[in-house]
């Protein structure tokens, strides 16, 4: 998910990094650095946002982008006061509530973080990287239980095109933690490589959680489409 970089991948995916530089040129900029921040690519993340912003292309949305890459990069304090600002002058918009969360959450101020995400799930009850967010809430105060059923609505409040992203974050999330991987975990890998059949990290996980529940050669299988998809 766009707004969410709660699952750093290894890679970009390849079909999304030409799509975007097959795009007008004119967002071009902005759309890398989504995607170069979802990937943890911070300091790329933050070069193209700089882009988009001296062409005068860069969108509220992707200002808060922008300031939550400034903070992974280590700029705490302006990237937390510029997304205050943000969401103070978007009041009804819950996405720079969400990253301001997730960058309170990064400096451990959990009180602050919950107090934004009740917020943003106030503005928007029913939005998936709401409860993404609050799934990492979770996850940082150590209930986990809690953050796999927030992973779990994430899913199954998602509208249809997007529900591959969310499957594939949750199956990530079971992976990560090592709990009920075979029983929420292998189905969530399964409904990703289904709806996104060309995604290796979406294979990838398939083969990790089949390989966790005992399914040797369906691990191998899904990992060789994996390899087959990226085979950087």
């Amino acid at each position: 998910p766009l707004a969410t970089p709660l699952r750093p991948l290894p890679r970009p995916d390849v079909a999304q990094i030409a799509a975007i530089l097959a795009s007008d040129e004119a967002i071009r900029p902005q759309l890398l650095g989504q995607i170069y921040l979802d990937v943890g690519w911070t300091r790329l993340a933050e070069e193209q946002f700089a882009i988009a912003r001296e062409r005068g292309s860069l969108t509220q949305a992707a200002e808060a982008y922008s300031a939550y890459a400034q903070l992974l990069n280590g700029d705490v304090g302006v990237a937390l006061a510029r997304l205050h600002d943000l969401a103070l002058a978007a009041p009804d918009d819950p996405r720079p509530r969400i990253l301001l969360a997730l960058g309170r959450l990064a400096v451990h101020d959990a009180q602050a973080a919950l107090t934004e995400l009740q917020e943003a799930r106030r503005l928007a009850p029913n939005d998936p990287d709401v409860l993404l967010a609050l799934g990492e809430w979770h996850t940082a105060q150590r209930d986990y239980p809690a953050a796999a059923a927030a992973y779990a609505e994430a899913l199954r409040v998602a509208p249809a095109a997007m529900r591959g992203a969310y499957a594939l974050a949750l199956a990530q999330y079971h992976l990560k933690t090592s709990l009920q991987i075979c029983e929420k975990g292998l189905p969530a890998a399964t409904e990703a490589v289904a709806r996104l059949p060309k995604n290796a990290q979406s294979w990838s996980a398939l083969a990790h959680a089949r390989l966790a529940c005992g399914d040797i050669a369906g691990a191998r299988d899904a990992a060789a489409l994996a390899q087959t998809l990226d085979p950087a």
